[in-house]
């Protein structure tokens, strides 16, 4: 049986040089998992990113330019890059990994050291890009209907997302002193031992009331229209991947309570990786949910039914909220 190398009699500076000296291991499990869903995943989002940067240049429907919610969609993929690179980086010391497999390793608590770097940094490039997302979410649901009570909505969701955002990214740098404490203890000091973790739980609980608002409100908006069963079905598919990812947010703040490792000792870092897991697919499908609409696929057909919406309201129906087309 390997003998594990301890960190207790260690200082934080010679933990860091050791832990910074240890080539990655093999991922595992839940890890191999979700690390071939990072490069799926983001091959995905790339790609749909690109087709709407594409759509909204270059193509037949870029006449209109580009919007608030584009900019916004864009943005919003840009710091998933990173974190798909450090969720990757992740699984590859140790996140997702059950205790059997990591105690292999002679070095695993320097290993779980790195580990725990990445995940934290991928936790915070991760909640950028699903927060600017959800932004762009919102702005295309004000773009596409100006009944009050929808605008309402939106505007309150946005209010909530960014104070939410203020107050934790504040508290997140000044409660462990340096930064680096998080996954290294005995470089600083924390006012709190459970500031990231109550932390994430006020950020995921926003993060799933923004995802479920987002996802369940374009429903309503669709079901008021006055389009061919065919394309609203079609429509609905793809709000759908919203629900997905918000189902994903849920899944992730039910999973935070493993991650206590005072009552839950055994196989912590595969309670991390279930994090990791759940993150990646929210985030993941929020951005093809947000941006698939506008793809001429779709936003033409969704458009052009949505003009005939438009036609059918101002000649008379009565009872439907107003709206603008998608593109």
């Amino acid at each position: 049986m390997v003998q594990v190398q301890s960190t207790a009699n260690l200082t934080g500076e010679e933990i860091s040089d050791i832990a910074y000296s240890q080539p990655p291991i093999p991922s595992s499990g839940l890890g191999l998992v979700t690390e071939v869903l990072i490069y799926i995943l983001t091959v995905v989002c790339a790609i749909i990113i690109a087709l709407r940067v594409y759509v909204k240049t270059w193509s037949s429907e870029a006449s209109q330019g580009w919007r608030v919610n584009d900019y916004l969609a864009v943005i919003g993929f840009l710091p998933f890059i990173p974190a798909s690179v450090l969720g990757a980086l992740a699984v590859h010391y140790g996140i997702g990994s059950t205790d059997a497999y990591l105690n292999k390793f002679e070095m695993r608590e320097f290993l779980e050291v790195r580990g725990m770097e990445y995940l934290i940094l991928y936790e915070l490039t991760y909640y950028a890009s699903s927060s600017l997302t959800k932004f762009a979410i919102a702005v295309t649901i004000l773009h596409i209907c100006v009944e009050k009570r929808y605008v309402y909505i939106m505007y309150g969701l946005m209010g909530v997302m960014i104070a939410t955002n203020g107050v934790c990214l504040i508290w997140l740098f000044v409660n462990c002193v340096p930064f680096a404490t998080y996954w290294n203890p005995k470089l600083g000091h924390c006012k709190s031992e459970d500031g990231f973790m109550n932390l994430s739980y006020i950020g995921t609980a926003v993060q799933v009331a923004s995802d479920w608002t987002c996802a369940i409100t374009p429903f309503f908006i669709v079901y008021s229209l006055q389009m061919p069963k065919r394309v609203k079905l079609s429509v609905v598919a793809i709000l759908g991947l919203g629900v997905v990812a918000s189902v994903a947010a849920l899944m992730r703040i039910v999973s935070y309570k493993y991650i206590d490792v005072r009552a839950y000792p055994k196989d912590h870092f595969l309670s991390q990786g279930r994090l990791l897991f759940w993150s990646l697919l929210e985030s993941a499908f929020a951005i093809i949910a947000c941006s698939l609409p506008s793809l001429k696929l779709f936003g033409g057909c969704i458009a052009r039914s949505m003009n005939r919406s438009t036609n059918n309201i101002s000649g008379g129906a009565v009872g439907s909220p107003k709206y603008h087309s998608m593109d």
